[in-house]
């Protein structure tokens, strides 16, 4: 029996860095490629009670395929695809993932803006995975005149224009930055991936993921 691959929980931005020499963006304490555990701080909004219905057959075959592990208890998050402080203290329980999967976990700051943190379990190029964060987006409600949302701007591009997107190509293990409007300012910080193509190769080199099928010409 091959024994699943130990995941690094405590992974930081450092391997998020080694392909990029510049500092990960934060807000906050928390940092594009920092790892589960370094969220187990923030207060996060606690998801809504109607996600802990038992999942259908059909849901949990497919979270089957997606993640392998102890699973029991966290279905229903790992499903919808949000994440809270229960969630995060469980995330061991998953040995491994074999796709693409997010987990989405909000909480408001200090100054009142609602903020969202993407995590994803990741392989690297030797296929060891580890949690790391892969966007945060913050939006500000109070600024609500043009004066206001101007001021709001400026201080974001003073913090992270050195990561705007469109100044410079994406590095892949480097950081972006995009200031957005959702109606309100928004600011968008996201983890610059691999292509999706290797990422697949990657999840396939985990002895718990089925490897994709090899094509034959006879």
């Amino acid at each position: 029996m091959i024994a699943a691959p130990v995941i690094a929980m405590n992974m930081s931005a450092q391997l998020a860095m080694a392909a990029s020499p510049e500092p990960m963006p934060c807000v906050d304490k928390i940092c594009l490629g920092d790892g589960a555990k370094s969220l187990s701080s923030m207060k996060w909004d606690e998801i809504p009670s109607t996600t802990a219905r038992p999942l259908s057959g059909r849901q949990r075959q497919k979270l089957e395929a997606l993640y392998k592990g102890r699973l029991d208890d966290i279905a229903s998050g790992l499903a919808q695809g949000k994440f809270d402080h229960h969630l995060l203290r469980r995330l061991d329980r998953v040995e491994a993932a074999c796709g693409g999967h997010s987990l989405i976990g909000q909480f408001t700051s200090a100054g009142g803006n609602p903020t969202r943190v993407t995590l994803s379990l990741l392989p690297n190029a030797s296929g060891q995975q580890s949690w790391q964060v892969i966007a945060i987006t913050r939006t500000f409600p109070a600024a609500k005149n043009r004066r206001q949302q101007q001021e709001v701007q400026q201080q974001l591009d003073a913090r992270y224009g050195r990561y705007d997107m469109h100044r410079r190509s994406p590095e892949t293990g480097g950081a972006s930055y995009l200031y957005s409007w959702t109606g309100m300012p928004t600011l968008v910080l996201n983890l610059n991936l691999p292509p999706p193509a290797v990422m697949e190769t990657r999840f396939a080199l985990n002895p718990l993921c089925p490897r994709p099928p090899t094509m034959s010409i006879d």
